[in-house]
């Protein structure tokens, strides 16, 4: 079991919330994922209620102290060639993820890209108990 915040009294974790918030219906039962899509609303709304979740437990800040990490670039991590790693930075990935949302002409895959790194870096602190409340 992954180490992360306490997410209720019964000691799971957000990990274990957010799975249960996304892979199990109403009636306890696993839902299983679309195989050959995945509507862009559905994307949408499995984001909105992770965010929620996190607020629920009394989430609302993530610390930026963290240096440079390692990461790939998204279209190497789909070939058939190992990826070559690279260091990013969070402040950097925060900033370009607020310029490209508001291009007048947004770069989707960019945006998309640093918005990747910021939910791992997010899961990171998470996995590492460093969420603050």
């Amino acid at each position: 079991m992954p180490r992360g915040v306490v997410a209720s009294t019964h000691h799971r974790t957000i990990t274990d919330t957010i799975y249960q918030a996304l892979y199990l219906g109403s009636d306890g039962f696993m839902i299983e994922p679309t195989i050959n899509f995945v509507e862009l609303s559905e994307i949408r709304a499995l984001t909105e209620r992770l965010f929620e979740r996190l607020r629920e437990v009394g989430l609302d800040r993530v610390p930026l102290d963290q240096g440079p990490f390692w990461t790939v670039f998204f279209d190497e991590a789909f070939g058939e060639v190992a990826p070559e790693p690279m260091l990013t930075d969070v402040g950097d990935c925060v900033a370009d993820l607020r310029a490209e949302v508001s291009a007048e002409e947004m770069i989707g895959w960019h945006a998309l890209h640093h918005l990747s790194e910021l939910l791992s870096y997010l899961a990171k602190c998470d996995l590492d108990g460093n969420l603050s409340r």
